[in-house]
């Protein structure tokens, strides 16, 4: 963005919304237990404790949070219907079943480069799916520090199309593939 700021809508269109130096995603928390607001963290929430927000998007909030039952820390993506603007109740409706059916269809993956699904479920009208927690850099956020080796860009991406055909012979199809949902490890 900060290299073609007059192609910044195109970039937009084609990436997502990317945080800028020093930034994260803008939109806003509505998507956890207290309406219209984050809640007083760390707090519980089902088996879980919710230690800190880490991400959010267009339909949910992520949190590092401890699995209380086996003491891990994951990561939990909470979703709620109301998150979905100008939906009526069928939308709504299909929206959470389409959910819940990729996120379990997702936790049938076993790839190096998928993040493992561990649970799914719904606590006082919240969806959500627990994940691994990862520890790394999304690759959006590195990339506002500069380009990458050709190299580095041939490792990083034949990883990431591994891991779409993997999903792709599992019949599922990664709706939201961007630099933001892709993060790089030491793995």
């Amino acid at each position: 963005l900060a290299r073609f700021a007059n192609d910044g809508r195109i970039i937009r269109q084609y990436f997502g919304n990317l945080p800028t130096s020093g930034d994260t995603d803008r939109r806003t928390d509505t998507a956890t237990s207290k309406p219209g607001g984050t809640p007083e963290l760390p707090c519980q929430f089902g088996g879980y404790e919710l230690l800190e927000k880490i991400g959010e998007g267009g339909m949910g909030v992520v949190y590092k949070a401890r699995q209380l039952s086996v003491n891990r820390v994951v990561a939990v993506k909470v979703i709620r219907a109301t998150r979905l603007p100008g939906a009526d109740a069928e939308e709504l409706q299909e929206a959470l079943l389409r959910f819940s059916r990729e996120a379990q269809a997702t936790a049938q993956l076993e790839h190096d480069h998928v993040v493992p699904v561990y649970d799914v479920g719904e606590v006082d009208g919240v969806s959500f799916i627990v994940i691994e927690h990862i520890e790394g850099e999304k690759l959006a956020k590195r990339l506002i520090r500069g380009p990458f080796s050709v190299s580095e860009v041939v490792d990083i991406w034949s990883q990431v199309a591994d891991a779409l055909a993997d999903a792709h012979e599992h019949h599922i199809v990664h709706r939201d593939m961007k630099p933001a949902n892709v993060m790089l490890t030491e793995r």
